[in-house]
C-alpha cells in the first residue's frame, strides 16, 4: 500500500491519512502517530506539505523514524 499523508484527494494507487474524516480518507489520524499501520506494511509515503508544519525539535524525529518502522524493506 502506498500511503498519502494530509491529502484529500483520491488516487487509485494511494490511500489517504488525513486528521479529519471525509469521503476520500481511508485512514483517520495524525501523522505523528502512525500506530494503526504495522511495521514494514507501506510501499511508500508522500506528505507534501506536512511535515514543515511539525516542532522541528519535538515531533519531525519521531515521524520520521515512524516512517522508516512502516515503510517496506529496499534497497538503500
Amino acid at each position: 500500500m502506498k500511503l498519502h499523508i494530509g491529502d484529500e484527494q483520491p488516487h487509485p494507487d494511494w490511500k489517504i491519512l488525513n486528521i479529519q474524516d471525509g469521503p476520500n480518507a481511508g485512514f483517520i489520524g495524525d501523522c505523528n502517530n502512525l500506530s494503526q499501520f504495522a511495521d514494514d506494511s507501506i510501499e511508500a509515503i508522500y506528505a507534501s506539505h506536512v511535515f514543515e508544519h511539525l516542532d522541528h525539535k519535538s515531533q519531525l524525529g519521531h515521524i520520521l523514524s515512524e516512517c522508516w518502522r512502516v515503510l517496506e524493506p529496499g534497497e538503500s
